[in-house]
């Protein structure tokens, strides 16, 4: 009985160790880049790249800077990302990577670094975005701007109309007159259906009020007309 228990306990410590030596290989998207980008994306980001290095991008990953290449596929220790981060002077600053952070860039570079892809992009890289396309509107963050202030205030519907209005009246220009009953159904037919109309002459008056209430009829009626029940 005590030899069965003792050759369970063997087979039990072997799996654990099989699990240990077994364990899953990081993936790019999700354990490397986002440890590149957090912890040497200060020093090789897109803002600042020292050296000409950028880790946070995989197109420029590979690339290196003015030092050269600084993955070498499947060997860790000739890699100089791989020198530098455990020599301690990257990142700067004291804030070393952990063993285990180490140990996650050692396993991706020995596995061939999947995820990052070569380029012909120069190691001098740097943004096409200057701080002076970053104010265009698009780039900027959404904020609640107050409402303008307009002399036809009796014009305004909507906040929308006031920024509107608001820059006509710095040209010296105003709304155009509401259109009529006529216009509004034409270019109706025209958004919805891409067509005018067919011309009806005389036009026959449209409603100007409220739409009036269906008739409890109406749904009646129209159900004899899907089913082909005629009047």
């Amino acid at each position: 009985m005590r030899s069965i228990w003792l050759c369970g306990l063997a087979a039990g410590i072997g799996s654990v160790l099989a699990l240990a030596q077994t364990s899953p290989e990081p993936q790019f998207a999700r354990d490397v880049l986002p440890l590149l980008s957090n912890r040497c994306g200060t020093c090789h980001g897109s803002k600042a790249h020292m050296a000409g290095l950028i880790l946070n991008d995989p197109a420029l990953i590979l690339r290196g800077g003015q030092n050269g290449p600084v993955i070498t596929k499947g060997s860790p220790d000739k890699s100089l990302l791989i020198q530098r981060v455990k020599e301690g002077s990257m990142p700067p600053g004291g804030t070393h990577l952990s063993s285990a952070e180490i140990g996650v860039l050692e396993a991706w570079i020995r596995t061939g670094a999947p995820g990052a892809v070569e380029s012909s992009a120069p190691a001098s890289y740097r943004s096409q975005v200057s701080d002076q396309d970053r104010q265009f509107w698009s780039f900027r963050p959404l904020v609640q701007p107050p409402v303008p202030q307009v002399r036809h205030a009796s014009a305004v519907a909507t906040p929308v109309d006031a920024f509107v209005l608001a820059k006509l009246e710095e040209k010296e220009l105003q709304y155009a007159k509401p259109a009529e009953s006529v216009t509004l159904v034409r270019r109706a037919y025209l958004d919805l259906l891409g067509l005018p109309p067919a011309p009806v002459w005389p036009r026959p008056p449209l409603p100007t009020g409220p739409a009036p209430a269906p008739l409890p009829s109406t749904g009646i009626h129209h159900r004899r007309l899907w089913a082909g029940g005629g009047d």
